[in-house]
């Protein structure tokens, strides 16, 4: 197997150049993942990882035959640099639509489909069983109280009996 190496060329400070924030908002906890297709903050994110995905196999199966018109063109490293940056942009909205297109066809699916309402009763059936357990650990320790209450007024009765004897022996 041949290893491609990139020639590495120095690269001039690009102060010049405005890059796209593309910071991903920190994700909610699981309880909350079912809502994030609705929050549109996070929509054009993942569709364009979804998208990179996609286009990153469909571009790995042309690179063998671009990789020998690649080897004859280096441009000069400040160029490059402008260039990239131009289509950095370019590509970020192409693949958050490419994205879009390709979460759009899998949700289609009959399969997903599936799954969702899978999630779903699931879900459902876990809340269920999380309202049980919260009623019986409820009952349970409303019994104990009074199991302790109990035991507590036995003791005090013990006591008082206890020393009504000695007094009467004493």
């Amino acid at each position: 197997m041949t290893t491609l190496r990139t020639p590495r060329l120095p690269l001039p400070e690009l102060r010049s150049v405005e890059l796209p924030d593309l910071r991903l908002p920190e994700l909610p906890d699981l309880r909350e993942l079912r809502s994030l297709a609705d929050r549109p903050e996070l929509r054009r994110p993942a569709y364009a990882l979804a998208g990179a995905g996609d286009l990153a196999v469909a571009a790995l199966r042309g690179v063998p035959a671009r990789l020998a018109g690649l080897r004859a063109e280096v441009p000069a490293p400040r160029a490059a640099a402008e260039q990239a940056a131009g289509q950095l942009a370019a590509a970020y909205d192409g693949l958050a639509a490419r994205g879009e297109d390709l979460v759009t066809r899998v949700r289609r699916q009959p399969a997903v489909r599936e799954v969702q309402e899978r999630v779903e009763a699931t879900e459902r059936a876990a809340e269920s069983t999380v309202a049980t357990a919260r009623k019986g650990a409820a009952r349970t320790r409303r019994s104990a109280e009074g199991t302790a209450n109990a035991a507590r007024r036995t003791a005090a009765s013990a006591r008082r009996a206890a020393k009504q004897s000695a007094d009467q022996v004493g």
